[in-house]
């Protein structure tokens, strides 16, 4: 039996998957959402790692300089290390160092030193590393600042991503289970269809033949008896 001979296989396998379509289709956008909330917290705990290890990076060189007694304020080597550590990483804007009473003595953007410096409202104070002496006094912090415009685009691009992706999944798994309950339907209707004669003329389906057979022959053997017991 072929699509042509019974064009309602088709249309019953269509209107089967549409039926679970809103089950598939739920846990589909339920993973999707998911992944996307599991990627969303790794991508941020990423950037946040690689932050904290700039910032760690920098105090230590810091803390070298004041070993040798060279103090905080007076270590202009620093000014050129910050511009090279932010031009290395988009979601950094800038990097500052601030002295012990809250100054930004140096940073990557210089119109930040001074000390009354702000935080623009669309920029987050990433991470940030203490400055520690030998005799284990704060000397100061290093401050990373992050974009929070360029941070949510990357979030906004994964997520797009995301969404593309479940939605080809989405019509991938409906295309193959329309296909798969076809040719189920297809199976199961050439099985249905095929059909075969009894020793009485009868014709029946091809699954009972053997079946009915041996019920005619049953039968026949009985009615001898029965018409004798009868006379």
């Amino acid at each position: 039996m072929s699509a042509r001979n019974h064009p309602g296989i088709v249309g019953t396998a269509v209107v089967l998957v549409l039926m679970l379509s809103p089950v598939v289709l739920a846990t589909l956008a339920l993973g999707g959402y998911l992944n996307y909330g599991s990627i969303r917290r790794t991508y941020e705990d990423m950037i946040g790692e690689r932050h904290m290890s700039a910032a760690a990076r920098i105090a230590e060189d810091a803390e070298t300089a004041l070993s040798f007694g060279l103090p905080l304020a007076g270590q202009t080597t620093l000014q050129p290390l910050l511009a090279r550590e932010v031009e290395s990483d988009p979601m950094m804007v800038s990097i500052d160092v601030v002295g012990p009473t809250g100054g930004v003595l140096f940073s990557s953007d210089p119109e930040r030193a001074g000390p009354n410096a702000e935080t623009a409202p669309d920029l987050l104070q990433g991470q940030s590393a203490e400055i520690r002496s030998a005799f284990d006094t704060v000397q100061g912090r290093v401050v990373v600042r992050e974009s929070r415009a360029a941070i949510e685009a990357q979030l906004d691009l994964l997520r797009t991503r995301i969404l593309n992706t479940t939605i080809a999944t989405a019509a991938a798994a409906l295309a193959l289970s329309i296909v798969a309950v076809w040719v189920l339907l297809s199976w199961f209707g050439r099985r249905v269809s095929r059909t075969g004669t009894t020793s009485a003329g009868v014709e029946v389906p091809e699954e009972t033949l053997a079946d009915i057979d041996a019920v005619d022959r049953a039968q026949r053997a009985l009615e001898p008896r029965l018409a004798g017991r009868g006379a």
